[in-house]
């Protein structure tokens, strides 16, 4: 059987984050629904406010927004579990506003969007 998550919330996934330099001994855990940003190439993007301040940020990057602005922000390493599907790495950014998970991770897996009403992710 192939692995698969389905969410029927659409266009939104439950995903599990390990934050810190391996997804094996995290600095930091939590689960947050996002919004499938499939216009994003990113990783995920969380408020400021989910994360504790003494997390070890990895780089301050510049990231291009949606409006065309963009933004210098901190940078942490981070492992996405969506469902029963493999562990992804990925950047995690912090933004104002929703989670937001983007191509930097849905790209690793299929993408069904159905009508609108479920998303599903297959290996």
């Amino acid at each position: 059987m192939i692995p698969s998550s389905t969410s029927s919330r659409f266009p939104y996934v439950w995903v599990h984050l390990a934050v810190g330099q391996s997804h094996l001994f995290p600095e930091y855990e939590l689960d947050i629904e996002a919004l499938i940003d499939t216009g994003s190439s990113g990783g995920i993007s969380i408020p400021a406010q989910l994360l504790p301040p003494t997390l070890t940020i990895a780089a301050q990057t510049i990231w291009t927004l949606a409006d065309g602005s963009t933004v210098f922000v901190p940078t942490y390493r981070a492992y996405a579990r969506i469902g029963n599907l493999p562990v992804v790495e990925a950047e995690l950014i912090t933004l104002p506003g929703q989670p937001l998970l983007g191509r930097g991770i849905t790209n690793n897996f299929g993408l069904d969007i159905d009508h609108g009403t479920t998303v599903t992710l297959t290996l």
